[in-house]
């Protein structure tokens, strides 16, 4: 994979995190920047890179030990986050619309600003959908899972859980004009 290839011929090389904390930090920025470059010619690239070897060296720097303290289903939604936010920046090209989509993820706001309006990039199925899958997603589920006492049941609802989730999922990507 890329990220094997890159770790072996690239960040070990460069000294990895053998050769002193500077030297490490240097060697994951050089290594995301790479990547983003990788992707392809795009500013939106560059900056995906960039916003990951930020959060790798803020991680790094400490806060994933301040993390430890959360319950595992808040440390699984840091990580869920951290990914989506970084997907916003690789799947947008054009840099004013990266911004305009982050403001209008927290701006309900009905303006006749385009970029301020909410459902121009999404829908309220949309939005059950990320609920519903976030909810299947996180551990929260696992705990509900642990209260039921009825060992037959659990398999079941899980199961008609997903089928539901699956059924939204392909109805939202049919009524989409695309994928």
């Amino acid at each position: 994979t890329l990220g094997s290839w890159m770790k072996n011929y690239l960040y070990i090389p460069l000294g990895g995190n053998k050769k002193g904390k500077f030297r490490m930090y240097l060697s994951l920025w050089t290594i995301f920047l790479l990547n983003g470059i990788w992707h392809g010619p795009n500013w939106n690239f560059l900056l995906f890179g960039v916003y990951h070897g930020a959060w790798l060296t803020v991680e790094r720097l400490g806060f994933s030990r301040l993390l430890e303290i959360f319950p595992r289903w808040l440390r699984s939604f840091y990580v869920f986050l951290v990914f989506a936010f970084g997907n916003i920046i690789f799947s947008i090209e054009n840099l004013h619309h990266i911004g305009a989509f982050y403001r209008s993820l927290f701006n309900f706001s009905t303006s006749a600003d385009p970029y301020s309006r909410l459902y121009l990039y999404t829908s309220a199925e949309f939005y059950f959908i990320m609920i519903a899958g976030s909810f299947l997603f996180f551990p929260c589920v696992e705990y509900i899972f642990k209260k039921i006492k009825n060992e037959r049941i659990k398999p079941r609802l899980e199961a008609g859980l997903l089928i539901v989730l699956f059924i939204l999922s392909l109805s939202e990507l049919a009524n989409s004009s695309y994928n």
